[in-house]
């Protein structure tokens, strides 16, 4: 399964600490106007970190306009994890010489499927 579209609670996203300085009120404000209007906003991507708790990949100014315009939830598009480890795995092993790729590949997978 590629991911799947759900709503959550707010209070279950959690921000990465790499995101985002560039946040500007203005667009969070356009967001909220939009989202108060009814108006179709992209769900958020986002990945599940544990049972109910999400990071945030792509959607802070969308997560905040959300907050601002008083919701308790928001819909995401929860990525899977694990389809996102196998493609860097296949990644890494179209990059590393010959049996020490495909080592790594399938230790990786055989890791994840525990």
């Amino acid at each position: 399964m590629r991911g799947q579209t759900i709503f959550i609670p707010l209070t279950a996203l959690r921000f990465s600490k790499k995101s985002g300085s560039g946040v500007c009120p203005h667009r969070i404000e356009e967001l909220r106007s939009k989202i108060e209007n009814g108006e179709n906003i992209e769900p958020i991507r986002v990945n599940m970190i544990s049972d109910g708790i999400y990071t945030i990949k792509d959607g802070r100014r969308r997560v905040q306009a959300y907050i601002a315009a008083g919701f308790s939830e928001i819909l995401v598009f929860v990525e899977n994890l694990f389809e996102t480890i196998k493609r860097l795995a296949r990644n890494i092993f179209r990059i590393l010489p010959g049996s020490l790729g495909t080592f790594l590949f399938f230790d990786i997978m055989l890791f994840f499927k525990q």
